[in-house]
């Protein structure tokens, strides 16, 4: 009615059960994705716990990934791993730590890895 579009594929409506899912179906239509588990949300997660617990796990895989290449690198150039480490890697826990609730509970294999 004012000009706005909705794009359908970006815009999520979070619901807490089925009963509000086919309610806000009624409401919305075809408009915008509605789910009851949760979705990604600026790199955060908003949803269920069982959504969030996935979600976090795959994070903290994808990171132990990337750090066991990092501890590869660091046995031929550890200046460059540490400086990669300090200056990259160690961000996505300040942003991450306080974006997701209890993201702490997830972090412990990289804890492990790190010591």
């Amino acid at each position: 009615m004012y000009g706005y579009h909705v794009n359908r594929s970006k815009s999520w409506l979070i619901v807490k059960n089925p009963d509000l899912e086919k309610e806000a179906k009624a409401v919305f239509g075809d408009s915008v994705n509605i789910t009851t588990e949760g979705q990604r949300h600026l790199g955060a997660v908003i949803g269920s716990r069982a959504f969030k617990k996935l979600y976090c796990n795959e994070k903290i895989n994808e990171w132990m990934k990337e750090l066991l290449a990092l501890c590869e690198i660091a046995d031929t150039h550890p200046q460059a791993a540490y400086s990669a480490y300090a200056k990259g890697f160690k961000s996505k826990f300040n942003y991450f730590l306080p974006a997701i609730e209890n993201f702490e509970e997830f972090v412990e294999p990289i804890d492990n890895l790190i010591s």
